[in-house]
């Protein structure tokens, strides 16, 4: 394993850290948006019972403001998600990037090895033929040599015999013509 890929699995990858960070402001925005509906009710029933008109008006005018915020939420939690999600996006694309090149290096020695086994193959099937042709061979010449080492072995005792002046033992037709 190249000493990249022990350290890209030693951190945190960005992709991470951003799905963390999106997990957080996406939980505050819902935490508001639940929350906001009990502060226009409090606003609302804090109205209803003020007897100052001016401090009616700033509740009022709270409730509103707070009102305007709880619309605006949906598209602002949507927001958050649709950026963080293109960060999320542009850090997954980095880091698929630094992986194609292990990848890339990957792939080479995969063809390189599929080559090697193609040409082993190739080597195995000519020393197979090989092989069977130098049993052949050897076979021939063990045979050759054996009925010559015999021949020769009669021829030897046969001469020996005509030393001696006794008929030839092995071969007695050896001088005679073929016919």
């Amino acid at each position: 394993m190249s000493e990249q890929n022990i350290a890209h699995q030693q951190h945190t990858p960005p992709a991470d850290q951003s799905r963390v960070a999106v997990r957080d402001a996406v939980r505050a925005l819902e935490k508001e948006i639940r929350e906001i509906g009990e502060q226009i009710k409090d606003c609302e029933l804090a109205a209803s019972r003020e007897t100052n008109e001016a401090r009616v008006i700033e509740l009022l005018a709270e409730r509103s403001r707070l009102a305007q915020r709880k619309e605006a939420l949906p598209f602002l939690l949507r927001g958050t998600q649709a950026r963080a999600l293109h960060a999320q996006a542009d850090a997954l694309f980095e880091e698929a990037s630094a992986v194609k090149v292990d990848f890339d290096g990957a792939h080479a020695t995969l063809e390189a090895a599929t080559e090697r086994i193609a040409d082993l193959k190739r080597q195995t099937e000519q020393a197979d033929k090989d092989l069977i042709a130098a049993t052949v061979r050897h076979g021939q010449l063990e045979r050759q040599y054996w009925d010559l080492q015999n021949s020769a072995g009669y021829a030897k005792g046969d001469a020996n015999c005509i030393e001696r002046g006794e008929p030839m033992s092995h071969e007695p037709n050896r001088f005679d013509e073929p016919a």
